[in-house]
């Protein structure tokens, strides 16, 4: 039997790459477009055809998308606070038209839009469903402003008779977030002794290697306009910072900042974008933000959907994400690496 082509963007990234690996585990044959192709040809070898295409360049996106059965669009960037904002629309938005006008001229098969679940929302107090897209743009927070546009474009496309899906994971954690995630970068921080207080923030982890089976079950059924909330356990952020103190030998914080402190902590942060606006920053108004929600998510109806359900605990995700950040040669590699 042939095997089924698929392509990933963004597929040297912390969910991309296992993306790849889990396409590679099926029996796929993955085609990976990249902008730095000697990372790709470094994470995989010959196991994957390397294709060099950006996300500026619909022409060599629909070379590399014809003939494909399934497209994975898991490019995009990552990071909060207004000063990322052009960056963010050139890659999150901007590009997703690309990868749409690439897709529909390339007459492939089906394309699995990689988004967040964070964008969901729901009552306070209940648990956020499928469901949840807000019905605006998203004030305030660049990153989620980006990705609602994106989404939008995505659920016009499906509109229009266009095979694409969308797929929204909670928060991935696990080996290998070089960049790193948010998610990851709080693994980092507690590592490092920057986390000196816990907040009262709830979130949802998934083992990154459940989302890459995920994004394959959505490649195999999902269906045209919908959405597929890949996430695995809801964990107030104390829970999770004493898992990593118990993992790692170190101390879990003992007291949580109150919410206005931590807005008054951000402000500097959110000024220093004036003189540096491309630069991340820990604490900025978006995250001080992102700190005040619980996300917790009921995603019963994505696991009946795709016959799909996490296999692994966040406490093991927790695990390998303590052991690859505490390696020696971790803290280089993520100060240096670009996704």
């Amino acid at each position: 039997m042939e095997a089924r082509q698929a392509v990933v963007t963004g597929g040297t990234g912390f969910v991309g790459r296992w993306l790849v690996r889990e396409l590679l585990a099926h029996g796929h044959s993955v085609r990976i477009t990249a902008r730095h192709p000697a990372k790709a040809r470094r994470l995989f070898g010959s196991a994957a055809d390397i294709f060099p295409a950006g996300l500026d360049d619909s022409a060599r996106l629909e070379q590399a998308f014809r003939g494909a059965a399934t497209v994975y669009h898991c490019a995009g960037l990552y990071r909060f606070g207004w000063g990322h904002a052009p960056a963010l629309r050139r890659t999150n938005i901007e590009g997703t038209r690309q990868v749409l006008r690439a897709f529909e001229r390339a007459d492939a098969g089906k394309l699995v839009h990689v988004s967040t679940a964070g964008l969901l929302h729901a009552p306070e107090g209940a648990l956020i469903p499928e469901s949840g897209f807000p019905p605006h743009r998203p004030p305030g927070c660049a990153y989620k402003g980006s990705k609602w546009e994106a989404e939008r474009l995505i659920l016009d496309a499906a509109a229009r008779g266009v095979s694409a899906c969308i797929a929204s994971p909670t928060c991935p954690i696990g080996a290998e977030d070089e960049t790193p995630t948010p998610t990851g970068a709080m693994v980092r921080d507690f590592l490092l002794g920057r986390f000196p207080f816990s907040m009262r923030t709830g979130l949802n982890l998934i083992h990154v290697r459940d989302l890459a089976r995920g994004l394959v079950r959505a490649g195999e059924r999902g269906q045209p306009g919908a959405r597929y909330v890949l996430g695995g356990s809801n964990l107030w952020l104390d829970e999770i910072l004493r898992q990593m103190a118990a993992l790692s030998g170190l101390e879990a914080p003992r007291h949580e900042m109150p919410w206005p402190v931590l807005a008054l902590a951000a402000l500097p942060g959110e000024l220093a974008h004036f003189w540096a606006p491309s630069r991340s920053r820990r604490v900025c108004l978006e995250t001080a933000f992102q700190a005040r929600r619980c996300q917790f998510f009921d995603n019963r109806l994505t696991r009946e959907r795709l016959g799909w359900a996490p296999r692994l605990e966040a406490s093991t995700a927790l695990a390998e994400a303590v052991a690859w950040f505490g390696q020696p040669a971790a803290e280089p590699l993520i100060q240096h690496a670009h996704g």
